[in-house]
Order: C-alpha cells, then sequence, then structure tokens
C-alpha cells in the first residue's frame, strides 16, 4: 500500500490523521499499527522538539509535528498555552531560520511581514535560546506533548511520562494529558512510578482514569485493577484527594495513622530499627487519615488496590465501637469473631463512672509506683498519679496507662488486642502517641514531636516494640 492510499484509508475511519504518515517508514508501509497506537518512549520524547528542516513545499502534507503546528494556529497556541501551564515558560515558533523549532522567549520587536526584511525581530529571534538546548524535563515533557497535540493517535501508550520533572510539573503534566484525551477523544495507557503525575491525572475530573496495580514478589507478579469508579471516589473525599493515599502505591505497605505528627514520628522509629539492622530503610510509608473515623474507608480504598494495609490507632478508638467495627469490616475481619472479647474488655469503661473506686485507685498508684525504683517521682508518673484519683472520662484511663487500664477483665483484653493485630489493627498499647515520651514533660501541641524526637522518644522500647508489631504484621522480617 502506498503511503498516500494510507492516509486516504486512515481518513475514512472517522480521525483525522492527516500526519500519520510520519510514523511509517517506507519499507514497513504495510504495518499501520502505529498509526492507531503510538508508543512514546522515554528515549525518544525529548528528541521530538528538535527542530526540523521546513517542508520543501508549503502544499505537501506535514511530515512532522512541527510542521503541522506551523500550519495551524489553533494547534500552535494550544501547544503555547500547555507549555506555559505545566512550565511558565513562553515559546516562538521560529520559521526565519534554516531548521523550524522552538525558542525559548518572545521577542519585543514586532514581527515583520512574511514579504518583509527579518530587521530587529529577526536579530532578537535568534537571541532566543532553543527549545531543544533546555533540560532533559522539559524536553521530554513537551516531546511527549507535540505530537499529541499535533496529530492526536486513537491510543496513546506512555513510558514514565513523569521522567525528569519536579513534582508541580509532574502533576500539572497528567492533568494536561487527561484533558487532551477527553478534548481529543483518545485512550492514554501509560506506566509510571510517580504519585503526582498520577494525582494530576485524577484531578482532570472527567477522564475516566482506572489504575491497575503491579505488585511484584521476588519472580512473581501480581495486579488488582481500580476502576474508574472507585477512582472518582477517591477523588471526591477530600482527605483521600489532598492527603498522600495515591503515595501508597509506590511501596511496599502503608500504615494508617491518625495524624501527620504521628506520620513522622514512625517513620523516625522505623528508620532507627533499620538501622539498628544495617539497612537502608523500610519501603513502608505511615498515612495520617486525620481521624480515627476515616481510617476504615482509606484502608478500603488501598486494599482494593491490593496494597498491604495496616492500621495504628491510639488505644481509645475501643472508645467508638463503630469505628472498631468498621475498621474491622475494612481489614477483612468479621466483627461477630471479635464482639465477644470487645464487650468483656470494655464493659468497665462502658458503664458511667462518677468517681474512682478505692480499688481501682489502689490498683493503679500501685502499678505506677511499682514501674520503677527511682527514688524520686517523675512527671509522667504524677501525671498518672493525678490521673489515677480523677473522675473523669471513663476511658481517658486507656489514653493515659494504655493496656494496663484493663483491670476489670485483662486476659479478655489480651485476647481483644491479639485479634485485633491479627487482622493488621495495630493498637498502640501504651494508650497514645505521646505516651512514648515519658522522661520530658511537654504539652500536645505544634511542639511535642520535635522535643519527642531530640529526646529519643522514637528510640525507646516502647515506640521500637509498636514498629516490631507492625512489621510482624506485615510479614517483614525485623532481623538481618
Amino acid at each position: 500500500m502506498e503511503l498516500a492510499q494510507g492516509r486516504e484509508l486512515i481518513r475514512g475511519t472517522g480521525q483525522d490523521l492527516t500526519l500519520a504518515h510520519w510514523m511509517l517508514e517506507p519499507s514497513n508501509a504495510n504495518h499501520i499499527a502505529g498509526v492507531f497506537v503510538r508508543l512514546s518512549r522515554i528515549e525518544e520524547r525529548a528528541g521530538m522538539v528538535n527542530a526540523v528542516a521546513a517542508n520543501p513545499d508549503i502544499s505537501a502534507p506535514a511530515s512532522h509535528p512541527l510542521h503541522a503546528l506551523r500550519g495551524d494556529a489553533a494547534l500552535l497556541q494550544q501547544f503555547l498555552d500547555v507549555a506555559s501551564s505545566v512550565f511558565g515558560m513562553t515559546l516562538t515558533l521560529d520559521t526565519l531560520s534554516g531548521l523550524v523549532g522552538f525558542r525559548v522567549g518572545a521577542p519585543t520587536a514586532q514581527a515583520p511581514l512574511v514579504t518583509e526584511a527579518y530587521g530587529q525581530f529577526g536579530q532578537q529571534m535568534g537571541e532566543l535560546p532553543l527549545l531543544s538546548a533546555q533540560g532533559d524535563g522539559v524536553r521530554s515533557a513537551l516531546g511527549t506533548l507535540l505530537p499529541v497535540i499535533a496529530n492526536p493517535p486513537m491510543v496513546l501508550l506512555l513510558d514514565e511520562p513523569e521522567a525528569f520533572l519536579h513534582p508541580p510539573q509532574a502533576r500539572e503534566l497528567g492533568r494536561q494529558l487527561a484533558h487532551l484525551a477527553v478534548d481529543q477523544g483518545f485512550q492514554i495507557i501509560l506506566a509510571t512510578h510517580d504519585k503526582n503525575l498520577l494525582t494530576g491525572l485524577v484531578e482532570a475530573g472527567n477522564a475516566g482514569v482506572s489504575v491497575l496495580h503491579l505488585k511484584r514478589d521476588i519472580d512473581q507478579a501480581s495486579a488488582q485493577l481500580l476502576s474508574s469508579a472507585q477512582v472518582d471516589q477517591l477523588r471526591s473525599d477530600p482527605v483521600l484527594r489532598y492527603g498522600d493515599a495515591l503515595d501508597g502505591l509506590f511501596h511496599h505497605a502503608v500504615v494508617l495513622v491518625e495524624d501527620p505528627k504521628d506520620a513522622v514520628f514512625y517513620t523516625a522509629a522505623l528508620d532507627e530499627l533499620a538501622g539498628q539492622r544495617g539497612m537502608a530503610a523500610y519501603n513502608i510509608q505511615f498515612l495520617a487519615t486525620y481521624g480515627k473515623g476515616n481510617m476504615a474507608k482509606v484502608s478500603r480504598v488501598l486494599r482494593a488496590l491490593g496494597i498491604s494495609v495496616v492500621a495504628s490507632p491510639d488505644l481509645d478508638i475501643l472508645d467508638n465501637r463503630s469505628n472498631v467495627q468498621n475498621l474491622v469490616s475494612a481489614q477483612g475481619g468479621a466483627w461477630a469473631d471479635i464482639e465477644p472479647d470487645y464487650q468483656a474488655a470494655t464493659q468497665q469503661f462502658r458503664a458511667a463512672r462518677q468517681a474512682p473506686s478505692r480499688e481501682w485507685v489502689a490498683t493503679r498508684v500501685k502499678q505506677i509506683l511499682g514501674a520503677s525504683s527511682d527514688s524520686s517521682l517523675s512527671a509522667q508518673e504524677l501525671t498518672e498519679l493525678r490521673g489515677a484519683v480523677s473522675s473523669e472520662s471513663a476511658w481517658k484511663p486507656l489514653k493515659i496507662y494504655g493496656r494496663t487500664a484493663f483491670t476489670e477483665d485483662p486476659a479478655a483484653a489480651t485476647r481483644l488486642l491479639d485479634a485485633l493485630e491479627t487482622l493488621g489493627v495495630v493498637v498502640v498499647r501504651v494508650g497514645e502517641l505521646e505516651r512514648f515520651l515519658t522522661d520530658v514533660t511537654v504539652a500536645k501541641g505544634p511542639d511535642w514531636l520535635g522535643k519527642a524526637l531530640e529526646a529519643g522518644a522514637h528510640r525507646t522500647p516502647e515506640a521500637q516494640d509498636h514498629v516490631k508489631r507492625i512489621l510482624r504484621v506485615l510479614g517483614i522480617s525485623i532481623t538481618r
């Protein structure tokens, strides 16, 4: 089949592919698959913005995307707008030189008519730097977009289009690709390791993004599909959309925590453990869900993608049966198996509490004083002693004393915590994050995290035990 005949056949499909012949070499003109499905390789994209020779005949069909933009003001403006959106740069198409290409910037002199001398405009144009001389990120991204704008394919295969880009640029590139696909009616299939690009694709809104998560374990691979409807749910939820939920796709596992400061603290604790074992790091993301109530929702979304998920709430999650039940369900457990021990262990807290009993106070004081042989009471111990005689919320002892607060049925409490852990709900057994810091008195708030890390709270046996529990649940060895 002659190239001209091939172009006429393609036009008959209803899609304007008048530039399709630039992908067909004479030696393989019968192979027209590349006309319909375009593979954009990372090693080829940067060269797409290199200047090319002008067509010898102005009436000849375009043989390069730059020729197409030169002959179509609307396409040219679209490309200029995209370059400005992604990189904030102004481009000018240089048609004065022997080669047609883009320069960065714009002459201030008025452009001459084609019948006039170039004059000052030509001089200024020649002083502008070439687009092809810019960095790899600029050339690769614009080299991806240029042929898509000039001649959209039916299907575009993209391999890591975010290469060499800063996070905001990758995000904007994702948005632009999604908009182009919707506006021009083609499909994109891409491989990426970047959450920013994926975020941009999702943020486009109506692109119908589906995510296929590939997970490799030694020599085996598995795939999990997140449908466009599920992606839309992710986009519509503020916690998932503006948090780092998508980053979980690029980690071995995700650990859900209540607050960003929890994420930082546990990351430090895990890094400490890795350092003790001579490892660079564990590939785990600690993801803040901004409250216990959001953990189940985030868990369901991530688990639907085949991501290993562990939840690490404070112990007082037990004061809200609904939160515990939802999280158990999201983690694949059956509430009927958990409920008997939950009822037995929490009975003492669910009963209305007027004032602490003598037995309660005696038990707690004995526990607090017996925990240390120091002659002087620490600030933490003083706080705990005050709490032992307090008539505040019946559930507060869980945050203050941790698992030792279960005095009526400690066996049921142990079974409950162990069962939750088996499901991937590793509660903070010391009560709450702040209880990992016992030697320094620091009020809760913005100053706590810095003081706790300075004091080495993430290195304490309690903090290290907590991250070890998380690793065990994930099946990750803690020895080396």
